[in-house]
């Protein structure tokens, strides 16, 4: 149905042409409104309590890092006889791959569907055609056409929020039936959107630690396999290039603690492409002051653990962090943290007891506090008993699931409870 109003109207700028977009929501309200009132009358008996539902989870960009490890655990630990999962993902890839492990079906056109153009309508309705969701989970910035899509449809949705700029989600937050948001420090930087603070949720991101963040290697073995150097202390920083990410503090840092400790290498695991000139900076850096033996840089590793195994502290000097995924991984594969008091990350992050924590953007404090973690080997094995214990605790995947899916219901239950309206009355409202 969606696909066939999509396809009559064949101006590539239908989003940037006000009476197209009318005319649009018009065909939509048209076409739509007869099957929303025969659904809304069978609701009542075929949705009963214990059904399966069905949840598209959206992702538009196709890279990986954390907050699309989160948006693959999700599907991983729902319960299967409470939702059924679908996954509309923008390109091919490892992101790709590992959602298909786990949901019934993934939708990957190969296209940025947040374009405002005619293609991008006619992905994100041919998404909620064919799998006619219950409920959407709309990962990150998902683009006006989804928005639109969904309001027409009349399809309920929770946005999740993994960042600290929320300007771009402002429509998406207002809009949704609930909006989770990854720490307490996103949720208040969501409340300058005026946004009811009851629809925002704190979800804090869970870490395989019973089963793929878990220690099976040895470290020389783990070594072996990254062709990383046999012996030294390794240090390890797992962020793309990104202004906040600070790698330029990481790199005066490690110029003064080779001075004191030169049996001591920094693995880099991150992308490039969103800011080049910051990987370039910090490599001239590196080059100027004659630490390139001293660094190696993966673009992209897919075996994480293997690579915390492999070192000996994780070092993150990011500021304005969300929260910080490969925090709560480093801390299950029991590697010393050592990270800025900034951000998310004092959430989980209790100084000396869960991880050491420095000022931002100071290199010098960093500098002490990475000798420190070199020098006590009494403090490493006291920090990572005490950080594991954390999140056994308080990141555990059953709890995450349970706790998305109740939130799902939730929202689910909140809709149907509601007076049933037809998509005219819900345009002209």
């Amino acid at each position: 149905m969606f696909r066939e109003i999509a396809a009559q109207d064949p101006s590539p700028k239908i989003f940037e042409d006000g009476e197209g977009l009318r005319a649009l929501k018009q065909r939509l309200i048209r076409k739509t409104e007869r099957q929303r009132l025969k659904d809304a009358r069978l609701e009542s008996s075929s949705r009963t309590r214990g059904t399966v539902r069905r949840l598209l989870l959206v992702s538009n960009p196709s890279a990986f890092s954390g907050s699309e490890e989160v948006l693959c655990t999700a599907a991983e630990n729902l319960d299967r006889n409470r939702f059924e999962t679908f996954a509309l993902i923008a390109g091919k890839g490892h992101f790709s791959d590992r959602m298909r492990r786990t949901a019934k079906s993934v939708l990957v056109p190969e296209a940025d569907f947040s374009k405002p153009a005619l293609r991008s309508l006619e992905i994100v309705c041919s998404a909620l055609n064919d799998f006619s969701p219950d409920i959407v989970h709309c990962n990150g910035p998902t683009g006006f056409p989804m928005l639109a899509a969904l309001k027409l449809s009349g399809t309920p949705w929770i946005q999740h929020v993994h960042t600290v700029d929320v300007q771009p989600l402002a429509e998406f937050c207002a809009a949704a039936e609930a909006i989770i948001a990854v720490s307490d420090f996103v949720a208040r930087e969501l409340l300058y959107l005026d946004i009811d603070p009851t629809r925002i949720r704190v979800i804090r991101n869970c870490v395989d630690f019973a089963g793929r963040f878990r220690r099976s290697l040895s470290r020389s073995e783990a070594r072996r396999r990254l062709g990383l150097p046999a012996e030294g202390f390794m240090l390890v920083y797992p962020a793309r290039f990104a202004l906040l990410k600070r790698h330029n503090v990481l790199a005066a840092a490690l110029a003064e603690v080779v001075e004191r400790e030169s049996d001591v290498h920094l693995v880099l695991a991150g992308e490039a492409t969103a800011e080049p000139h910051l990987h370039d900076d910090f490599h001239a850096f590196v080059k100027h002051h004659g630490l390139a033996q001293h660094v190696t840089q993966f673009p992209f590793v897919r075996d994480m653990p293997a690579l915390y195994t492999a070192s000996d502290a994780l070092v993150f000097p990011a500021e304005q962090e969300p929260l910080g995924l490969c925090i709560l991984e480093a801390m299950a594969m029991e590697v010393p943290v050592i990270a800025c008091r900034s951000g998310g990350i004092p959430e989980i992050v209790q100084h000396e007891s869960t991880g050491l924590l420095v000022e931002p953007g100071r290199p010098q404090a960093l500098t002490a506090t990475i000798l420190r973690i070199i020098s006590e080997r009494a403090l490493r094995t006291r920090l990572t008993a005490s950080a594991l214990n954390y999140v056994q605790k308080e990141h555990s995947l059953s709890n995450y699931g349970r706790t998305l899916a109740d939130l799902y219901e939730e929202v689910l239950s909140s809709r149907t409870s509601r007076p049933v309206r037809s998509p005219r009355q819900a345009a002209s409202a």
